[in-house]
C-alpha cells in the first residue's frame, strides 16, 4: 500500500467514526422496541399506509376497527407471538418488464411502517450520500434529475470540456440477490436494540417461505416496506467506497436504489473504478451484470432514470423526454379512446389524465414533442368539444421557488411570525414577513412582478434585526437550511399591529415606512423618551439603541442640555399645571 492510499485510508477510517457518532446520537432517541410499538405510533403508521389506497376494502376494514388492531398487535407482542400475516403474492407488468409482488397484510403493514419510520430511517439514513435520492424523504426522482445535471454543469465549469465518461451499473437481480445476513449485519452496526433487530430480521427472512431452494438465505420481496430499506442500505458501504477511496479517479457517483452511475475524466479510469466496484459487489453477495454495465461518452446523449441527458460543447445541458416515454403515452392515449367507447370513463377524466401527464413534462426540453402529442391527441378526441385543448391547458407552469414554497410552510407552522430564511450569505424574509421587517428595520422592501414581496440584509446584521424584532415584541423564526437557528415567542405578540393589510392579490405594503419608536414596546420598564435621550447621550441610535457612527454628538453643549433634558424627565410626574413652566420653551428662551 503506497503512502498515498495509506492517507486515504486514514482519512476514511475517520469519516467512518464521525457518521458512527452521528448514528450515536440518533439511536439515543430513535432506537427503542417500545416507542416503535407504541399504540399512538401505530396508530399514526395506520394513517400513513391508507395514503392513497383508502379505496381498498381491507384498508376500510382496518380503518373502522383500528383500535382493536392495535390492541390485537399489542397483546401478541405481549405474550412473543409472531405479528406476521404472510404474503399476498401476484405479478404485474411494468413499462413491459414482468415484476413479482409479495404484498403484506394491512396488519403486518403497520407494524412495518412503524419499525421503518420510527426506527430504521432515522437512524440508518444518517450515513447514506446525499446523492443516494431513493426512498428518502424530501428526495426523490426530481431530486435525482436535478442532481444529475449540476454534475454535468460542475464538471463542464471544472474541466471546460464536455469530454468524458459515464459509467452505469447494473446489478443483476438486485432486490432478489440481497443476503439476509449482509443486510443483518449492517443494520447491528446501525441499530443497537437487540428487540428491533429481531423484529427485522423476522420480517426479513419471511421471505424464504415463498423463495425456491436456490434463494434461501437470499432476495427481499417488492412490495414491502422494509425491502426499500434493505435496498437503500445493502450498497451503502459500496456508496461511501467510491466516493472516499476512487476520489481520485470519480469525479461525481450517484445512486438510486439499484441504479447507480459515475463521471469519470478518461476511460481508464471507468475501466479501473468498473474493477474495484465488481470486487465490493462480490463481498456483498452480488453480482455486476456486465451486458448492461456501460461507460458512455458524455458528449453523446445518454439515459438516466427515463430521462434523456446530453451535454453540449457549450456547456449548456440538454434534459428531454426519451422515445420510450413518448410512445408509451400514445399508446395510453388509445387506451382511454377505448374506454370512452366503452363508457368505462367520461370525457372529463381523459382530458385531465393527458394534461396531467403533460404538465408533468413540461420542465424538459422537449417543446417539440409534446407539441406532436397534442397534434395526435387532437386527432384521436378532435371531435369532441369538451376534449378540446385550450390555451390554459398548454401554458407553461412557471416552477415555484423553493425557498418560497419553504416559507410558506413554515408560515403555516407559525402563522403570527416572521419568518427568516438563510440564502448562502444573506438572510431573506417573503411575503407578508417582509412586510413587517423592512417596517422595522427599514431595510429595503422589493416587489416582484408575480406580487411577491422579499427583504433581505446580510449575515453582519443578525444581532441588529433580532434586537430590533425583540424591542418590538414580535414573534420571529429564523432558519438556516433545515436547522433552526433562532426563535421567540412574546405573550404580547405585536404581529397583528404591524402585519399589512391585504386584498384580493395578496398582502399589500404600506404607503409609508413604519418608524419603530420605543413607545412600541407596551411592557417597557423605562420611560422611552428617556431611553431615547440616553441613546443619543451615549452615542447610539435613538430608537434601536445600537452604536452608529452617523451622529455627530461630541459638542459639549449639545451634550450637557441633553444630560439636563434626561434628569428632568427623571423627576416624578407632576401634574400638566405645575409642569407648564418646564415645556414652555418661549418662555425659556426670554
Amino acid at each position: 500500500m503506497t503512502s498515498n492510499e495509506r492517507r486515504k485510508q486514514k482519512r476514511y477510517e475517520k469519516r467512518v467514526r464521525k457518521r458512527q457518532k452521528k448514528r450515536e446520537q440518533a439511536i439515543g432517541t430513535c432506537d427503542d422496541i417500545e416507542e416503535v410499538m407504541h399504540p399512538d405510533r401505530l396508530f399514526d403508521a395506520f394513517h400513513e399506509c391508507q395514503k392513497d389506497v383508502n379505496w381498498k376494502a381491507s384498508v376500510q376494514s382496518c380503518h373502522y376497527d383500528l383500535l382493536f388492531r392495535i390492541s390485537d398487535i399489542e397483546n401478541k407482542r405481549r405474550d412473543h407471538k409472531s405479528l406476521r400475516h404472510g404474503f399476498v403474492c401476484f405479478s404485474l407488468v411494468e413499462r413491459g418488464k414482468l415484476r413479482y409482488i409479495s404484498s403484506v397484510h394491512i396488519n403486518e403493514r403497520i407494524v412495518q411502517r412503524s419499525l421503518c419510520d420510527n426506527a430504521l430511517a432515522p437512524v440508518c439514513f444518517h450515513s447514506i450520500l446525499y446523492n443516494n435520492g431513493a426512498s428518502v424523504k424530501g428526495a426523490g426522482i426530481r431530486r435525482a434529475e436535478e442532481q444529475m445535471k449540476n454534475a454535468l454543469l460542475s464538471y463542464y465549469r471544472t474541466y471546460g470540456t464536455n469530454e468524458g465518461y459515464i459509467i452505469f451499473f447494473d446489478v443483476k437481480g438486485y432486490f432478489d440477490n440481497i443476503r439476509h445476513d449482509v443486510i443483518e449485519r449492517i443494520l447491528a452496526d446501525h441499530i443497537k436494540d437487540p428487540k428491533i433487530r429481531e423484529l427485522f430480521n423476522e420480517f426479513t427472512e419471511a421471505f424464504d417461505e415463498i423463495h425456491d431452494e436456490e434463494h434461501q438465505g437470499k432476495g427481499v420481496g417488492l412490495g414491502s416496506q422494509v425491502s426499500q430499506i434493505s435496498g437503500v442500505m445493502a450498497l451503502n458501504e459500496k456508496d461511501h467506497y467510491i466516493c472516499e477511496m476512487l476520489s481520485d479517479y470519480v469525479f461525481d457517483y450517484a445512486r438510486y436504489m439499484d441504479d447507480s452511475k459515475a463521471i469519470t475524466r478518461a476511460k481508464e479510469d471507468a475501466l479501473y473504478v468498473i474493477e474495484r466496484v465488481e470486487e465490493k459487489y462480490q463481498e456483498l453477495g452480488l453480482e455486476l451484470n456486465r451486458k448492461k454495465t456501460v461507460i458512455l461518452p458524455l458528449n453523446r446523449p445518454f439515459v438516466w432514470l427515463k430521462k434523456k441527458y446530453m451535454l453540449k460543447d457549450s456547456g449548456r445541458v440538454r434534459v428531454a423526454l426519451t422515445g420510450s416515454t413518448i410512445k408509451r403515452e400514445r399508446k395510453s392515449l388509445r387506451k382511454y379512446l377505448r374506454w370512452l367507447e366503452e363508457g368505462k370513463a367520461n370525457e372529463v377524466e381523459v382530458k385531465d389524465w393527458y394534461v396531467a401527464w403533460r404538465k408533468g413534462n413540461q420542465f424538459y426540453d422537449s417543446n417539440r414533442m409534446l407539441e406532436k402529442m397534442d397534434v395526435y391527441y387532437e386527432s384521436l378526441f378532435g371531435g369532441r368539444p369538451a376534449m378540446k385543448l385550450i390555451a390554459k391547458d398548454k401554458k407553461r407552469r412557471r416552477k415555484r421557488d423553493k425557498m418560497q414554497l419553504k416559507s410558506e410552510m413554515l408560515k403555516r407552522k407559525y402563522p403570527k411570525s416572521v419568518i427568516i430564511l438563510q440564502s448562502g450569505m444573506f438572510y431573506n424574509a417573503r411575503g407578508e414577513s417582509a412586510i413587517v421587517l423592512s417596517e422595522l428595520t427599514g431595510y429595503k422592501l422589493r416587489q416582484y412582478p408575480a406580487g411577491e414581496f422579499r427583504c433581505g440584509y446580510p449575515q453582519e446584521s443578525m444581532d441588529r434585526v433580532v434586537k430590533i424584532l425583540s424591542r418590538a415584541e414580535v414573534n420571529y423564526a429564523i432558519y438556516g437550511g433545515e436547522f433552526l437557528i433562532a426563535k421567540k415567542e412574546y405573550p404580547n405578540n405585536h404581529y397583528d399591529l404591524l402585519a399589512p393589510a391585504k386584498n384580493e392579490n395578496g398582502p399589500v405594503a404600506s404607503a409609508k415606512p413604519f418608524v419603530p419608536a420605543m413607545g412600541m414596546k407596551m411592557a417597557i420598564e423605562t420611560d422611552p423618551l428617556i431611553e431615547f435621550v440616553d441613546n443619543l447621550i451615549n452615542k447610539k441610535d435613538p430608537f434601536y439603541g445600537i452604536k452608529t457612527d452617523t451622529l455627530n454628538l461630541t459638542d459639549e453643549d449639545v451634550h450637557k442640555n441633553l444630560v439636563q433634558i434626561k434628569l428632568r424627565l427623571m423627576q416624578p410626574q407632576v401634574n400638566t399645571e405645575e409642569r407648564q413652566d418646564v415645556w414652555d420653551w418661549d418662555a425659556a428662551r426670554d
